[in-house]
């Protein structure tokens, strides 16, 4: 006789269940004072990863002609590179002495940076070959954990003083316990050996129980820190505040994530907050765990927010910023303390406070965006893209894709032109110069009235208030409302 076993974990109702019946693709349960159906979704592979023997701390990725390598990181000491197809380890890298709290991938110098329990900062090769970041007299610059690290995209933010050869370089942001954050510049020496250079470093935040746990960066320039206090700051990347401090959590901040000129915050409070970055204004507080939110990220190219926390869920959502309330799209849940996340074409990575890593399948239509994302960071023939959205039955073709993530350098299309709308989504959908929008590429036409609160909100607003919600609407007349719910 094979024994039973179960395959999936849900805590669905807190009242006893007396009766369970299955009709087709629903699951009816009874409990005492009420009836819930539950949608089945059949298909769903969770793979996990069982090498990390404690809390797993970043995960991180790079695409290769052979294909894409994973990076992580955790307590054990340990950093794991990942064939991310077969989910095996190829290589391990052990650091000796103290506990590793903080890692990040540089992918131009191709090195992993680690933050330790002592406050070190520590840059790895391949070939495991660890060298110590530190100022020019040799002293370490932070003096307690380092607690987050993150890649800062300088690439078009160069300032004019800059040297000839600055976009060349990568710049690491740490933030630690003892408040302060410091910035270090990597860059390739000649026989191609990665350098670090300290840029500066400053005290982030002066209250002494403000202990900074969580960096976040715009595409703008911009660097976010929080901490116990529940504040978030705005810094630029060439020094100093930008705006006044984000206030509305009421506990420490974990974790960030941003979308064009959206920051997501997650907090201890259990909520998310999305806020306008030029103004610090909140636009909206979402509550979807009932624990600290631990990790939150945005999916590239179609807005979805995807959050996770110790309470073994993995959530889905849809923002609606600018239209009412945020709305779930699908959630996933284990016996596990979910920690950190990470999105590939395919799959979504999470990082457990047991060591595991756990795979979530994306679905089918979304990877196919994912992966519309690929081909045009590899500049591949239009014709092949389009040929690959067609045989997986998209109404929107990727060469559209294509065209929206392209900057303001490539064309009409790019996020930083001055004609945008302000109305919903505060800048999110943007018009071409013949006066047409970037986010369904021809489908609505800017309109002759500017709204009032446009005029007041954003003097030089040259846009006008048709824009994102009517493009969708027009989309979903097209069948294309799945890009809408992803």
């Amino acid at each position: 006789m094979v024994p039973e076993s179960w395959v999936a974990w849900k805590s669905v109702a807190e009242e006893p269940i007396l009766h369970v019946q299955l009709l087709s693709n629903r699951l009816l349960l009874l409990m005492p004072h009420s009836l819930q159906v539950l949608d089945i979704v059949r298909g769903v592979k969770f793979a996990e990863i069982k090498e990390h023997t404690a809390p797993v701390v970043a995960i991180s990725s790079k695409s290769t002609s052979q294909g894409s390598i994973l990076y992580t990181a955790a307590m054990d000491n340990t950093i794991r590179l990942w064939d991310a197809d077969t989910l095996e380890c190829i290589k391990c890298l052990k650091e000796k002495k103290q506990e590793i709290t903080a890692m990040v991938f540089l992918p131009k110098a191709n090195v992993i940076i680690t933050g330790h329990e002592n406050s070190d900062l520590k840059m790895w090769s391949l070939d495991s070959q660890e060298a110590y970041l530190r100022t020019v007299t040799g002293q370490p610059v932070h003096e307690n954990t380092i607690s987050a690290l993150i890649l800062v995209n300088v690439h078009g933010e160069v300032e004019a003083e800059e040297d000839a050869a600055a976009s060349g370089f990568e710049l690491v942001v740490a933030g630690s316990y003892d408040r302060q954050m410091s910035f270090w510049r990597v860059t390739l020496t000649s026989d191609g050996t990665a350098m670090a250079k300290l840029e500066r470093a400053f005290l982030a935040h002066e209250d002494a129980a403000d202990e900074i746990l969580a960096l976040g960066h715009s595409p703008f320039g911009s660097v976010f820190s929080g901490g116990n206090e529940g504040i978030i700051r705005q810094w630029s990347i060439w020094g100093g505040k930008v705006s006044e401090d984000f206030k509305g959590h009421d506990d420490a901040i974990t974790c960030f994530s941003t979308d064009g000129h959206f920051l997501f915050s997650g907090s201890a409070d259990c909520t998310v907050r999305i806020w306008e970055c030029s103004h610090a204004r909140q636009m909206k507080c979402v509550r979807f765990h009932e624990v600290a939110v631990q990790a939150i990220l945005v999916v590239p190219d179609t807005g979805t927010v995807v959050t996770c926390a110790n309470d073994g869920r993995v959530v889905f959502w849809d923002p609606q910023i600018g239209h009412g309330e945020a709305k779930i799209i699908r959630s996933y849940e284990q016996p596990e303390e979910f920690r950190t996340l990470h999105m590939m074409s395919h799959m979504l990575l999470v990082g457990c406070e047991s060591g595991k890593i756990v795979s979530f399948p994306l679905e089918h239509k979304a990877a196919v965006v994912l992966a519309a994302a690929t081909f045009a960071s590899a500049d591949l023939e239009g014709d092949l893209v389009d040929d690959a959205c067609e045989a997986e039955g998209c109404e929107l073709s990727l060469r559209q894709l294509r065209a929206r993530r392209s900057d303001a350098s490539s064309g009409p299309w790019g996020i930083t032109g001055s004609e945008r709308c302000c109305l919903c989504s505060s800048g999110l959908a943007t018009w071409s110069k013949d006066g047409q929008c970037g986010q369904c590429h021809d489908e609505v036409l800017k309109t002759a009235a500017v709204s009032e609160m446009c005029q007041q909100q954003h003097a030089d607003f040259q846009g006008a208030s048709a824009c994102e919600h009517e493009c969708k609407s027009k989309l979903e007349m097209k069948n294309a409302a799945w890009l809408q719910q992803w």
